[in-house]
């Protein structure tokens, strides 16, 4: 995935998502930005017949001061799983809800 990513030619648009001119790697969109850095998180899925695929990303684009860009790859992972759990509690007089977006890996 770094070399993909390293490979690639990037696009930054006005909505603030990074787009990159391979097909594989997912689109990064921001989710915070600090000064001259933001951060950016992407996930592209990829189904058959038989199983799907998880591709998602974490990366770190920082605009310095001058006129270059460095995209910095913080975590890429192929394979991973990602449970969505939503929680509810009642009780007579109130309803909790939760909703929890977890990432299953090889610990």
């Amino acid at each position: 995935m770094a070399d993909r990513l390293r490979a690639a030619r990037w696009t930054l648009r006005d909505d603030g998502t990074l787009t990159a001119d391979l097909a594989e790697v997912p689109v990064l969109r921001t989710t915070s930005a600090d000064g001259t850095t933001r951060l950016l998180t992407g996930e592209r899925t990829r189904r058959t017949d038989v199983s799907a695929t998880t591709t998602w990303m974490e990366a770190r684009l920082v605009t310095g001061g001058g006129p270059t860009l460095r995209l910095d790859l913080v975590r890429a992972v192929t394979g991973a799983t990602r449970a969505v759990v939503d929680c509810r509690e009642f009780t007579s007089t109130s309803t909790t809800a939760q909703r929890l977006s977890l990432t299953l890996g090889n610990g």
